[in-house]
């Protein structure tokens, strides 16, 4: 079951769009920046604070395990 989807086709800011209609948006800390990638956009997360977070959600209540995946 996908519960987010993040295209990372944003070109500013701090916030990656979920694309899976469960609103589960991935918001950045660290000073994000966007630039081209092998598809499309990507971001760089730089320095030891760069990272994403996704707000709490009904649809994570009770998940202790997941897989997120990147290519």
């Amino acid at each position: 079951v996908t519960l987010a989807h993040w295209r990372f086709n944003e070109t500013a800011g701090t916030t990656a769009s979920d694309a899976s209609g469960n609103n589960l948006n991935l918001t950045f800390a660290g000073a994000p920046t966007w630039g081209p990638g092998q598809i499309g956009n990507a971001i760089t997360l730089a320095g030891t604070g760069g990272r994403g977070q996704v707000a709490d959600h009904p649809l994570l209540n009770g998940m202790d395990k997941l897989t997120v995946s990147f290519w």
